[in-house]
């Protein structure tokens, strides 16, 4: 009965955990302000993943020994690499179920096997190929032993994990807690989060997800073209690339914007050619249902590359704040890389199937 309480008066609490930092907020229990939310570092990983599960437990006692935080309630996220998304499509037979049907198609068409993984899929819609009409179907597809691992780390922290959240579920509800009106419902949006260390696109039209995939390209990428072009270390292209992308343009010196933009231009381009692939891939299933919107978030968002999606789609881009629509009272860096971590904390258990 307690735990029900809780639950009822505050949200759960989101905890986001990346290499080296935990996010942890807590939203009240309309979510419609931050009761508590904190970041901190978690120190490097041993040589054992034993000595690594501990250490992201220890961090997050630490977290929830703040005063602020209210129960034990946590939802926790599986991104990638441990957490695969792709689409695929499946005969549509009335005498199978989906899942069977999917079940056949991954053991028959990939290298996954159903013994280390755990399977989940969404029904998108029919979809017509060539003569025949066959079902679009979201698939997610996560390692047990990333699981196992997850559930390691609520226990020796001493949480109630409520949930295993998919990434882009939690990325979903974190924008659409700001694209509430009639007229965001029925738009088809594109949501681009790029990261350290990949890039997630995410296609959604009201609150049902059409495509999802994980590119293999983030910041760790773009720092490593200035290293092996410049020949610098690897801090120094972290503390080039960062000033180039903070100064306004008026501050840049113009020699070292073309210096850094001449390295980076054939990653930026291949980048944007991977979404505009993404994109392609919607628009051929989904005809007559035009991308009308487009999102970005994550660590390493900027303006530039806003400006860059903007002239590539020809369409309008917007940089998500995850705060726009929650309250927040408590000094924090309101950057966009809080999106999971928010969309954690608005799980709930009617939560979109994708979780």
């Amino acid at each position: 009965m307690f735990g029900l309480s809780v639950f009822q008066h505050f949200s759960p609490i989101g905890l986001d955990i990346r290499d080296r930092s935990l996010r942890a907020i807590q939203l009240n229990g309309d979510r419609s302000a931050v009761v508590h939310a904190i970041e901190m570092e978690i120190e490097g990983p041993d040589d054992t993943s034993s000595d690594s599960t501990a250490k992201v437990a220890g961090t997050i006692r630490t977290v929830l020994r703040e005063k602020g935080f209210r129960g034990w309630n946590a939802v926790l996220a599986v991104g990638h690499p441990d957490l695969l998304v792709q689409n695929i499509r499946v005969n549509d037979s009335p005498e199978r179920s989906l899942t069977n049907s999917v079940l056949d198609e991954v053991i028959s068409r990939t290298s996954l096997n159903p013994e280390t993984v755990e399977i989940r899929c969404l029904d998108v819609g029919p979809v017509q190929q060539g003569e025949t009409q066959r079902r679009e179907v979201l698939l997610l597809t996560c390692r047990k032993a990333a699981v196992t691992e997850r559930t390691e780390i609520a226990n020796m922290a001493g949480i109630r994990l409520l949930a295993l959240d998919a990434e882009p579920a939690a990325l979903a509800r974190a924008v659409l807690r700001q694209y509430r009106r009639q007229t965001d419902q029925s738009q088809t949006m594109l949501i681009v989060r790029i990261g350290q260390r990949n890039t997630l696109v995410l296609i959604i039209r009201g609150d049902h997800p059409l495509f999802a995939k994980y590119l293999p390209f983030g910041g760790h990428d773009l720092d490593q073209a200035l290293v092996q072009q410049l020949q610098i270390p690897l801090e120094s292209a972290m503390i080039l690339r960062q000033g180039y992308g903070e100064r306004r343009r008026e501050q840049r010196d113009p020699e070292i914007v073309q210096t850094v933009q001449d390295c980076l231009q054939p990653l930026w381009d291949s980048w944007l050619e991977e979404i505009a692939k993404c994109a392609r891939y919607y628009q051929v299933t989904f005809r007559g249902q035009p991308i009308e919107r487009v999102v970005m978030s994550g660590s390493e968002v900027t303006s530039e590359l806003q400006e860059r999606l903007e002239r590539f789609f020809d369409l309008p881009v917007e940089i998500l704040d995850p705060f726009r629509a929650i309250h927040c009272q408590r000094q924090i860096n309101m950057t966009p890389d809080w999106d999971i971590a928010v969309g954690l904390a608005l799980y709930s258990y009617t939560s979109p199937v994708l979780a």
